[in-house]
């Protein structure tokens, strides 16, 4: 059997877990090989995140979600890895915690939702159907935390039975019977719990899309096209107009924004942005992840002082992205391993695990540098270049929509945006871009195929340009990895430039 993790400095399993685990010393290596992989099924900080990335912080963010009016469309953007799922799981799961709502989270990255009908029955599948039906079975009082009159409670409770009845009725295949009868569910929702409130939305329902830019895979198909115009004037109904439900719409995709902005009208919703962490947030977050797993045995390693300049070193290449200083943490994690040998020399060991992260770090460092070089590089081949999306859904003709979706830009026009990007802070205007000769065709498109970022100004969020003193919208790399690539690749094929 193969040991989960390989330790640093030549320290094995019979050196760590005799010490830190309960029981005998064991000299047999399959005991001692059984008995690590228990200690990583049962402890607990270690088992939440070998499942996934522990929440952090983002204060600024669940506030304004946790306060959003009655009625609020949201469009929630940022890069990738940035944290946008993260952010949206952590709200829902208090908003079920402290009973402030009923929360409905499709996670369209669970399925191909490419169809009106599939995505209709993720909808009705996910909706506050399971979530009405337990209050109503647990009665009004537990739902709004007030005392409400028995008559009172008997009428409503019948009147939202009805409602989730009529709901669970309607078929998937038909989406506008499923959306009215939808918003008759939110309707008596609101109508039977803020009243009791004094108004204020503790029961209101909250429609959280994430990964929303996979409604451009519906077909260019007319029926298709009608559906999603029905599902996108139903949002903006719900929200603006009739204030029965928030909806967040959440996406990674630059041209989300610019699409529903189209679709629906800018005016008709909100803009906010997930953005990457600070300077020392990022610290504070990637020393979590790399003491974590050894809290419960050890408690005194979160006193551990990490090397300052392999932190700027890392920090220096991955900037605040969240994911990547989780991966970077994991994979530096097991060195501390060595440091939990008792009788050991800590002063010598310190530097022999300082030494065995610096050589983790640096093939970590290779190989993505490596594998965004590449990435990068194909912009320069844009007839090499997939198109965006294989099922169309930008409107019009099935063929008019497949031309949006295909490279459009030159190698030109790819090297002169890399320049005007790596030139300065990282940062440039659309403005500027535009100015330097680029086409807005081609930065669209550039854009739409994730070779820059585009960032515009939201409402709230995207702290990290707080610096940037220039003109709105900007472009910008993908991530920091991916702007020390962009440098590679005009370094070796930018010459004339």
């Amino acid at each position: 059997m193969e040991e989960p993790w390989s330790f640093a400095c030549g320290c094995s399993l019979k050196d760590v877990i005799p010490d830190y685990l309960p029981g005998s010393p064991h000299t047999n290596q399959e005991e001692l090989e059984q008995l690590w992989s228990c200690h990583l099924r049962k402890t607990p900080k270690m088992a939440r995140r070998r499942i996934a990335p522990f929440f952090y912080n983002r204060a600024l963010e669940l506030g304004r979600l946790e306060t959003a009016g009655n009625g609020e469309l949201l469009v929630l953007t940022g890069p990738p890895n940035s944290g946008k799922s993260a952010l949206l799981s952590e709200f829902k799961e208090r908003m079920q915690a402290e009973q402030k709502g009923f929360p409905i989270l499709i996670d369209m990255r669970a399925g191909k939702f490419n169809t009106a009908a599939s995505f209709s029955r993720e909808l009705k599948a996910k909706s506050a159907v399971p979530l009405i039906s337990r209050v109503v079975s647990e009665g009004l009082k537990a739902a709004v935390g007030v005392e409400i009159p028995e008559e009172v409670e008997k009428e409503t409770g019948q009147a939202l039975k009805e409602a989730v009845q009529h709901v669970e009725a309607a078929s998937p295949d038909n989406m506008t019977i499923l959306l009215e009868r939808l918003e008759a569910l939110f309707s008596t929702v609101k109508a039977s719990f803020t009243g009791f409130t004094h108004g204020v939305a503790a029961a209101f329902p909250t429609l959280i899309i994430d990964e929303a830019n996979r409604l451009y895979e519906w077909s260019a198909s007319r029926e298709e096209q009608e559906n999603l115009a029905t599902l996108q004037e139903w949002l903006v109904m719900i929200t603006k107009q009739k204030k029965l439900a928030n909806v967040v719409l959440a996406s990674s995709e630059d041209s989300f924004r610019i699409w529903m902005g189209n679709r629906v009208g800018r005016e008709r919703f909100t803009v906010a942005v997930v953005g990457d962490l600070g300077d020392e947030e990022s610290f504070e977050f990637f020393m979590r992840g790399l003491t974590s797993p050894w809290e419960y045995y050890c408690p005194s390693v979160k006193d551990y002082v990490f090397p300052q300049a392999l932190w700027e070193e890392i920090h220096g290449y991955v900037g605040g992205r969240m994911l990547l200083l989780d991966r970077v943490a994991a994979k530096l994690s097991p060195h501390l391993a060595c440091l939990m040998v008792k009788g050991a020399d800590m002063k010598e060991r310190s530097r022999e695990a300082e030494a065995e992260m610096k050589q983790t770090w640096n093939s970590y460092m290779v190989s993505l540098h490596s594998a965004l070089y590449n990435e990068m590089l194909l912009g320069c081949r844009p007839h090499s270049v997939s198109a965006k999306w294989k099922r169309p859904a930008l409107g019009g003709s099935t063929d008019a929509a497949l031309a949006e979706t295909k490279p459009l830009w030159t190698k030109e026009e790819y090297l002169q945006l890399l320049g005007m990007i790596t030139a300065g802070s990282g940062v440039v205007s659309e403005a500027e871009v535009l100015a330097a000769g680029v086409s807005e065709q081609a930065l669209k498109s550039l854009i739409m195929h994730n070779f820059a970022h585009y960032r515009d100004i939201g409402e709230w969020g995207g702290t990290d340009l707080a610096w940037y003193k220039g003109g709105f919208p900007v472009v910008m790399a993908m991530s920091m990895p991916y702007f020390h690539a962009m440098k590679d690749v005009l370094a070796r094929h930018g010459h004339g430039l």
